[in-house]
C-alpha cells in the first residue's frame, strides 16, 4: 500500500515559522520607537522644572526690589538739620465798614438825603487814591418807622433809609484819613476796622529763606567738626501752622469822628511774626 505524503506540513511548519520571526521583528520596532518618546518626555519635564524655577527667581527678585523701594542703603551715612526761620508780618491792607442811615417823612426824601451824603464821601475816597473796585456796597435798606400812642395806637412817623460800604484800604497809611473824612461828611455808622495781610505766600517765603539761611551755616560748622561732606539732599520738609492773623482795631467813642468832629483818629496795625520750621536729611560721606 503505498504511502501518502503530507505535502503541506511543511509550508506549514513555514508559515508558523515566519510568523514569529515577524512578531519578533515587530517587537523589536516598537521597542525602538517608544525610546525616543521617553527620551522627548524627559527632556521636556527637566526643561518645564528649570521654567518654573527660573519664573519663581524672577518673582523672588522681584518681591526684593518691591521691598527696598524708599529704603536707603545700609551703609549709607545721613544727617538730619532742623532749623526754625521766622518774618514779621506787617499788615498791609486796612478793610473798614461804614455806613450812613437817614430818616424823612417819604421813602424818596430819604433816599435823597442818604444817597448825598454816600455820594460825597464816595468822592472823598476817590480823592484820597482809594480805586471803585476796592468800594463794594455790601447793604441798602429801606424801613417804616412807626409810632405808638395810646389815643392813634400804631402810626406811621417816618422812613429810615440806610446804606453801607466796606473800604478796602491799600495805603494803610491812609486809614486814618478815610476815618476823618467819613466824620466831617456825616457818616453815621463806623465800625468793623480790621487789618490784613493781602499777599501771606510773600511772608512764607521770607520765613523760608531765613531757616535755609540758618541750615547753610550749621552744614558749614557740623562739616568742619565732624569732618564730612554733605554729598545731596535725601529729603526735605517744613511745617508752619498758616494761622495768619487778622488784626481788629477797636473803635474808641469818645472819639469824634463818625459823628461830625473834626478830629482826626490814629490807628496803628501792628504787627505779627511767621515761624516755618524746616527739616533737611543729608547724605554725608
Amino acid at each position: 500500500m503505498p504511502v501518502k505524503k503530507n505535502v503541506s506540513q511543511t509550508p506549514e511548519l513555514e508559515i508558523k515559522t515566519d510568523n514569529k520571526e515577524k512578531k519578533c521583528l515587530c517587537s523589536l520596532a516598537c521597542g525602538s520607537c517608544e525610546f525616543p518618546k521617553k527620551l522627548m518626555m524627559t527632556f521636556l519635564g527637566i526643561l518645564l522644572v528649570y521654567v518654573i524655577v527660573f519664573i519663581g527667581v524672577l518673582i523672588r527678585n522681584e518681591i526684593k526690589k518691591y521691598n527696598y523701594i524708599g529704603l536707603s542703603d545700609k551703609n549709607q551715612k545721613m544727617i538730619t538739620i532742623n532749623v526754625d526761620g521766622s518774618s514779621v508780618i506787617k499788615p498791609d491792607v486796612a478793610r473798614l465798614v461804614l455806613g450812613v442811615t437817614s430818616e424823612a417823612i417819604t421813602v424818596e426824601e430819604a433816599q435823597s438825603k442818604n444817597t448825598e451824603t454816600m455820594n460825597k464821601f464816595l468822592e472823598g475816597l476817590k480823592n484820597l487814591g482809594i480805586a471803585n473796585e476796592d468800594i463794594q456796597t455790601t447793604n441798602y435798606n429801606v424801613n417804616p418807622i412807626y409810632n405808638w400812642t395810646e389815643n392813634d395806637g400804631r402810626t406811621l412817623d417816618a422812613y429810615e433809609v440806610s446804606q453801607q460800604v466796606t473800604v478796602k484800604i491799600k495805603d494803610t497809611a491812609k486809614t486814618s484819613e478815610v476815618l476823618s473824612l467819613a466824620g466831617s461828611i456825616g457818616i453815621t455808622n463806623i465800625g468793623n476796622l480790621e487789618w490784613i495781610v493781602d499777599d501771606r505766600d510773600h511772608y512764607t517765603d521770607l520765613a523760608r529763606a531765613d531757616a535755609l539761611e540758618k541750615a547753610k551755616k550749621q552744614i558749614t560748622i557740623l562739616s568742619e567738626s565732624l569732618g564730612v561732606n554733605f554729598v545731596d539732599v535725601i529729603s526735605y520738609n517744613e511745617y508752619s501752622d498758616n494761622s495768619y492773623p487778622v488784626y481788629y482795631a477797636k473803635t474808641d467813642s469818645s472819639m469824634a469822628y463818625g459823628l461830625g468832629g473834626a478830629s482826626t483818629p490814629t490807628v496803628s496795625e501792628g504787627s505779627e511774626e511767621v515761624k516755618l520750621n524746616v527739616s533737611i536729611t543729608f547724605e554725608i560721606k
